[in-house]
């Protein structure tokens, strides 16, 4: 990394990794010299040498600097960094949720955790507030909730466009579809089905300089709102995907259990008796949460919270399936609305969200 000043921690669910200021290998999975843009272009250096045996590393990505760069645009800023960072009581860490990967259930834990109240759900957005849009700095710990793109985009479609409960007359009877129509351009009498959303929003990402950001913001790209690397102290990646595997583990992380987790508070907000459980009507008992740590610590002293075993709690294939905290079931549907990797939409998000995949982690579709 181009400056001494600071290092990053990457820690991938299952693969765990760490750079410094002397080796950057296998930060970003796959791309090394996505890796070293980022470092040049995050950096409080003017100016920085491309690593050793790069010719000329790659434009760094438009959301880059962002959300510090004072020569972007205001409203690119305000675009890019709207993903939700919430600050944790008592601690450095930052929880980073964008949109679409269930801001509004860890927004009502974080209430939870700073005013001793599970929020009612219609309140979640405005208890936000007072500890969201945390500032990102060299002493932030960063704890990002991520999810596989296909998923995330297909989450939005079910939710705003075309609800399954609903079909076609949700769109033009709400407002908020109506607006996405106009966004994204389409006629709210007739709003697309999956594969023609997905075209649309890459033809009018395409109009919009390239920028998803710029055509709505609940597609922005994760990375870009959660200000990825952006002079944090480290960044711990957690898949929702993946949740039964790091659950216990964040909690002991943040430093709370039972009582902040468990319990009738919660049932107005999740309709069971627990912020989260992978039983669709009841709660796992907090002692069978998988509590095992990955190898290794990160440079504060505190060991990794991703990895861990399933120990029986659920099945891999339920694990691939799993959906934590939507309603719309996007993460058991992407089959059936993709079809195959290989299929139109699977590759136009695989452009869309090129970012997204190299550096979170995720398996991107995109036939090369």
């Amino acid at each position: 990394m181009p400056s001494g000043r600071r290092s990053t921690l990457l820690l991938l669910i299952g693969n765990h990794v760490a750079t410094s200021t002397s080796t950057t290998a296998g930060v970003v999975p796959g791309d090394q010299q996505l890796h070293d843009t980022l470092g040049r272009c995050w950096s409080d250096d003017d100016a920085a040498t491309p690593a050793a045996g790069i010719v000329a590393a790659p434009r760094a990505p438009l959301w880059c600097d962002a959300c510090m760069g004072a020569n972007q645009h205001l409203e690119a800023r305000s675009l890019l960094c709207q993903a939700h960072r919430l600050r944790l009581p008592n601690s450095s860490s930052v929880l980073c949720v964008p949109q679409k990967n269930g801001n509004r259930n860890f927004g009502g834990l974080v209430a939870r955790l700073w005013t001793g109240n599970v929020p009612t759900p219609g309140r979640a957005k405005d208890v936000m507030v007072p500890f969201d849009n945390t500032t990102i700095t060299a002493l932030t710990d960063m704890l990002l909730i991520a999810r596989d793109p296909r998923s995330r985009l297909l989450a939005f479609y079910l939710h705003q466009i075309y609800p399954l409960t609903s079909g076609a007359s949700y769109c033009l009877s709400h407002q908020s579809c109506r607006d996405h129509a106009i966004k994204i351009g389409f006629d709210p009498k007739y709003p697309p089905h999956f594969a023609q959303f997905v075209e649309l929003v890459a033809r009018r990402t395409k109009e919009r300089g390239g920028d998803i950001c710029f055509v709505e913001h609940h597609l922005c790209l994760q990375v870009s709102g959660c200000v990825f690397g952006a002079r944090a102290r480290s960044t711990t990646v957690l898949k929702l995907e993946e949740m039964p595997l790091w659950y216990a583990n964040f909690a002991a992380h943040v430093g709370i259990g039972p009582e902040e987790l468990d319990g009738d508070q919660w049932r107005p907000y999740t309709n069971q008796p627990c912020f989260y459980s992978t039983q669709s009507e009841s709660c796992v008992a907090w002692d069978a949460w998988p509590h095992r740590l990955a190898p290794g610590k990160n440079h504060s002293g505190s060991g990794s919270i991703s990895g861990g075993g399933v120990q029986g709690l659920v099945t891999a294939a339920q694990l691939s399936q799993h959906d934590p905290v939507h309603s719309t079931g996007a993460s058991m549907l992407v089959t059936q609305y993709y079809g195959n990797d290989s299929s139109a939409s699977s590759q136009l998000v695989a452009a869309l969200y090129r970012d997204d995949y190299r550096i979170l982690g995720y398996r991107s579709p995109l036939v090369t």
